[in-house]
């Protein structure tokens, strides 16, 4: 079970490798989904 999932400074601000950080960001949200699916729980 995942409660949250943290968001990184550099997204929040704009700056930095911000857009590295959404693509992990969501690449993380894509995991949890597939993880919600396989283990039946949708």
């Amino acid at each position: 079970m995942v409660e949250s999932v943290p968001i990184h400074e550099d997204i929040k601000t704009h700056t930095g490798q911000y857009d590295l950080w959404i693509k992990n960001y969501q690449q993380t949200l894509r995991n949890l989904g597939a993880m919600r699916y396989l283990y039946g729980l949708l």
